[in-house]
């Protein structure tokens, strides 16, 4: 006699179609899994040059040069209005190399950049691929092909030690006497990172030691406007190797504006380009290309032994990623590179014909009055007629249009560094990044990638550090 059914237990038909049910969705689910994996065809971007398969884009992507985080340098003194080095003992960067821990054991001197050095070794990063690129654009025209000495001298001049002229050392050093302030321990903004190469390219440029090594030129626009008289005058000097426009630009409040997106693609597909040194909020990295919607980018946040005897393959890599350009934060230094005046006529004529939205090419200076309202922005100017129909935007009238100058805010000196003299004595605020906090509110940032917090003495702001 059969045993009575439970009428809980579901028909045998039911439970076979439930299996089968599961067995759709889970093949549904690697199917979509699959697709995600499988390579995109569309061509890879490495600065300025198009590959349609990965293994060529990965031999241009190790030729580059890639500047990550080092310890075990030259000791760089700590400031004591600065952070105190013990505080990025911790850094989970270093728990590959914890053997060497004893080595950040010191309170007083910096021996290492890991937790804070990201934005300079991304700028190390576009810079000594300026000379790259410039000593290969030489060798080429005359058909000298000596890449791997050129490339040797170059990462020599970017050693973490006080004589190396592009050293961590040296853009501490620079930065901390500009009108920024940033001091060991802090991390670098776009404007910092900008002066420091511009003015460690003037320092080497007018060494009478240093022979036979490019003699780069640097302009910074803040504004991203180039003139043709600036310009011109640069490649009057015919000693002048190459010039390197650096953008140290906001497009953006707390992610890039989309109106941008195409833009920034645009320069990195030009073969003017040396990369964006930007990421994601106060974490930075070195953006050589993109495939697609994702930006490919090196990241400096590796942390590796310094030694005396120079291992070359060390400032190389394969280790390469990926960042949705919907992630990218909105601070950033783009990098252009122009050979002579017929290379900079052929960026202009592209970029004015494919409508680029980030470069401008005024025909004249602005008036001192107008130009002062830009003064220390890092905004590129948005007018009406810029933006799609129906966008939201800030309507900012012309000065001259206001009916009292006194009702006119400069929007750029709320990102400038500010200097108030009061009884002759200067009272400079530092600024590590570029928000700044409203009248009654505080401002916390993250030191390294805990979560811990650094108070100025005597302020109740914050200052960010860096979080990785």
């Amino acid at each position: 006699m059969s045993e009575p059914i439970d009428p809980a237990t579901p028909p045998i038909e039911n439970n076979k179609s439930e299996l089968f049910n599961f067995s759709t969705v889970w093949q549904q689910i690697n199917k979509v899994i699959k697709d995600e994996e499988e390579p995109s065809k569309s061509p890879i971007i490495i600065l300025g040059k198009s590959f349609d398969n990965i293994e060529e884009a990965e031999i241009a992507i190790k030729s580059r040069i890639c500047l990550t985080y080092r310890f075990g340098f030259e000791a760089i003194p700590r400031s004591m209005e600065g952070p105190n080095p013990l505080q990025f003992m911790f850094n989970r960067s270093l728990i590959p190399n914890i053997q060497y821990l004893p080595r950040f054991m010191d309170k007083d001197n910096f021996g290492s950049d890991v937790g804070w050095g990201c934005m300079i070794r991304t700028s190390q990063s576009l810079l000594a691929n300026s000379f790259l690129q410039t000593i290969e654009t030489e060798a080429s025209a005359s058909n000298n092909h000596m890449e791997d000495e050129a490339d040797k001298s170059i990462i020599d001049f970017f050693r973490d030690n006080s004589q190396s002229p592009f050293s961590l050392h040296n853009f501490i050093k620079v930065a901390s006497a500009s009108p920024l302030k940033v001091k060991p321990g802090q991390w670098f903004g776009p404007d910092a990172a900008s002066v420091s190469i511009k003015q460690l390219c003037e320092s080497l440029n007018s060494s009478p030691d240093i022979k036979d090594f490019p003699h780069i030129k640097v302009l910074i626009s803040d504004s991203s406007d180039l003139y043709d008289t600036e310009v011109k005058e640069v490649f009057d000097d015919k000693n002048v190797s190459a010039l390197l426009i650096l953008l140290p630009v906001r497009l953006g409040i707390d992610k890039v504006n989309s109106y941008y997106h195409s833009s920034l693609m645009h320069l990195l597909s030009l073969p003017q380009s040396v990369g964006i040194a930007g990421g994601k909020p106060s974490s930075s990295f070195y953006f050589l290309g993109y495939q697609d919607n994702d930006l490919i980018y090196m990241d400096p946040h590796r942390p590796q032994l310094f030694d005396e005897s120079t291992d070359y393959e060390t400032y190389h890599t394969l280790n390469y990623n990926k960042l949705d350009i919907n992630k990218l934060d909105p601070s950033m230094m783009i990098g252009i590179l122009v050979q002579n005046w017929d290379d900079f006529e052929q960026f202009k004529s592209k970029c004015i014909t494919d409508s680029n939205k980030i470069i401008h090419f005024p025909k004249e200076k602005l008036s001192n009055f107008e130009n002062s309202i830009h003064a220390g922005s890092e905004f590129v100017n948005i007018d009406s007629h810029d933006l799609p129909k129906n966008d939201e935007f800030i309507n900012i009238k012309h000065p001259e249009q206001l009916e009292n100058v006194e009702d006119f805010i400069d929007l750029g000196n709320e990102f400038a560094v500010t200097e108030k003299v009061s009884d002759g004595e200067a009272d400079i605020s530092e600024i590590i990044n570029n928000d700044s906090p409203s009248e009654g509110e505080t401002e916390i940032s993250p030191v390294g990638d805990t979560d811990q917090y650094v108070l100025d003495e005597g302020s109740d702001k914050i200052n960010e550090v860096e979080s990785l």
